[in-house]
C-alpha cells in the first residue's frame, strides 16, 4: 500500500515536471517574439529643469520600432523624434516603443518644476488714456528674467536688448495694447499687458477765398488750411486736393463751394460763395495787394465794377470812379467795402480784410515770467497750475496759459498744454528718440 502510494507521488511529480515543462517551453516560445523586438536607444528631457509655465523638449530613437507613445502627450508618435511638454508640475514621462511583432520596450524621463523660478513682469501705461500726439509713458519691472520684449516693438534710445526694469516713451496714433513678454533661465515665459487708449482730434477747416466777389471772366483763389486732417476734398468737379493749399476758379455764376477735411477723427467741411452778378445787372469786385501787413504799411485797394456809375470805398477811400485803385495804409486789421451803384440806385458790395500783424507795443505785455526748476518745465508745470488749482476748488490765482493755445505736435496735431499731475518724476531720459518726442508733443517728461 505504502509503494503505491510512494509509486503515486512519484508519477505526479513526474506529471508536474512535465507540465512545467511544457509551460516553460511556451514562454520560450515568446521569447523570439521578444528577442530581436523593439529598442531605445535613447531618451532625453532638454532642459531637464523648468520654471512653472516653461518648456522642455523630449528627445528619443530607437531601433526595430513601427511606432511610439509617451504618457501625457496625445496620440501615437513615430520611432524616432521630439516633442515640447509644458508640464505645471513635476512629471515622469514614459516612452514606449512597439515593433512590427508587438514587441515593446520603454524608458523614462523626469522634467522637474521649480516654481520658484518662474519669471514674472508688470507693465503699465501713464497716463493710460492720451490724444493723438501726446504720449505716454510705459514702465515695466520684472524678476527671475533673462530677457524681455515687446509687441508691438516700441522704440528706445540705445541699442541693445531691453532692461529687465525701465520705462520708454510712447506715442501710437490710435489705441493700442502693448504687450511684455520676458524669459527666464529654464526658458518658462510671462506676459503682462497694458492698453493705451487715443482719443483722435477732429479735423480743423480754414476755407476762403479771395476775392469773395468778383465779375464775369474773373479769377477767385480758393484757399485752406487744415489741422489732424489726412484728406481734403473740393466739390464742384475739384476733387481731391492736398490738405492745405490753394486753387484759382472761374465760375461763370455765383457758386458755393464745399471742402470737406478727413483724418482718424472724423469729417469737417466749411464753405465759401464766389458772387458772380448776372450780366446786365450792377456789380463790383474789390481785391487787396498785399492782404497782411505790419502796422502803417501801404496796401494797394484795387476795384472793378459793372453797369456802375460810382464806386464808394469804405473806411476811408470814399468815392471813387467805377474802377481804380487807392493806398491806404492800415495800423489794426481793416475789413474794406466797396458799394457799387448803378443808373437807377441799384447796389451791389465786395469787400476784404488786410490783417495787421505785429501790432502793438511793449505796453501790450503784462509780465514776463523767467520760471527754472529741475527736472520741471513750465509747459507742463505752470501754464495749466492755474486752472488745475480751479479744478480742485482753490482759487485760480495762477496767470498761466490762454485755455485756448496750442502748438504743433507730432503729425501736424495740435497739443493743448497741461498740468502735470505728479509731484515727483523720473529724471528725464536724454537719449535723441526720447527727447525728440518730448519736444515734437509740447511736452518735457521728468
Amino acid at each position: 500500500m505504502t509503494l503505491k502510494w510512494g509509486f503515486r507521488c512519484l508519477l505526479a511529480a513526474i506529471l508536474l515536471i512535465c507540465f512545467l515543462a511544457i509551460v516553460g517551453c511556451r514562454g520560450l516560445g515568446a521569447s523570439p517574439h521578444n528577442s530581436g523586438g523593439p529598442t531605445i536607444t535613447s531618451f532625453t528631457a532638454t532642459p531637464s529643469t523648468i520654471g512653472t509655465g516653461g518648456t522642455a523638449i523630449l528627445s528619443w530613437s530607437t531601433t526595430k520600432a513601427t511606432q511610439t507613445t509617451i504618457n501625457g502627450v496625445t496620440g501615437t508618435l513615430p520611432a524616432n523624434g521630439t516633442v515640447n511638454v509644458s508640464p505645471t508640475a513635476t512629471t515622469t514621462y514614459t516612452l514606449t516603443a512597439t515593433g512590427a511583432n508587438g514587441g515593446q520596450s520603454t524608458a523614462t524621463v523626469t522634467v522637474t518644476v521649480n516654481p520658484s523660478s518662474a519669471p514674472t513682469v508688470t507693465l503699465t501705461a501713464e497716463p493710460s488714456t492720451i490724444t493723438a500726439g501726446q504720449i505716454s509713458n510705459l514702465t515695466w519691472t520684472s524678476s527671475n528674467a533673462t530677457s524681455i520684449s515687446f509687441t508691438p516693438s516700441i522704440p528706445q534710445d540705445e541699442p541693445g536688448p531691453f532692461a529687465l526694469q525701465g520705462h520708454e516713451p510712447v506715442s501710437p496714433d490710435r489705441t493700442t495694447t502693448y504687450v511684455a513678454t520676458v524669459t527666464g533661465q529654464n526658458g518658462a515665459t510671462a506676459t503682462a499687458s497694458a492698453t493705451v487708449t487715443v482719443n483722435q482730434v477732429p479735423p480743423t477747416v480754414s476755407f476762403a477765398a479771395n476775392p469773395a466777389s468778383i465779375l464775369t471772366g474773373q479769377a477767385s483763389t480758393l484757399t485752406w488750411t487744415t489741422t489732424n486732417a489726412t484728406a481734403f476734398q473740393i466739390d464742384q468737379g475739384i476733387g481731391a486736393q492736398p490738405v492745405s493749399g490753394s486753387i484759382t476758379v472761374h465760375p461763370a455764376a455765383t457758386t458755393t463751394y464745399t471742402a470737406t477735411a478727413s483724418g482718424p477723427g472724423g469729417t469737417q467741411t466749411a464753405q465759401v460763395t464766389v458772387t458772380v452778378p448776372p450780366p446786365g445787372t450792377v456789380g463790383v469786385s474789390l481785391t487787396a495787394n498785399p492782404t497782411q501787413v505790419a502796422s502803417g504799411q501801404a496796401v494797394t485797394l484795387t476795384w472793378q465794377s459793372q453797369n456802375a456809375v460810382s464806386v464808394d470805398i469804405e473806411p476811408g477811400v470814399g468815392k471813387q470812379a467805377p474802377n481804380g485803385t487807392a493806398t491806404v495804409n492800415p495800423t489794426a486789421t481793416t475789413t474794406y467795402t466797396a458799394t457799387a451803384t448803378d443808373i437807377n440806385g441799384k447796389t451791389a458790395s465786395a469787400n476784404v480784410t488786410v490783417t495787421v500783424v505785429g501790432a502793438g507795443d511793449l505796453s501790450k505785455i503784462k509780465h514776463i515770467i523767467f520760471f527754472v526748476q529741475e527736472n520741471r518745465s513750465f509747459d507742463m508745470y505752470f501754464g495749466k497750475l492755474g486752472a488745475y488749482k480751479a479744478s480742485k476748488g482753490f482759487a485760480n490765482d495762477v496767470d498761466g496759459f490762454d485755455p485756448n493755445v496750442s502748438l504743433p505736435g507730432a503729425a501736424g496735431r495740435a497739443v493743448s498744454p497741461f498740468h502735470e499731475r505728479t509731484q515727483t518724476r523720473r529724471s528725464f531720459q536724454h537719449g535723441w528718440f526720447s527727447g525728440g518726442l518730448d519736444f515734437s508733443s509740447a511736452r518735457l517728461r521728468s
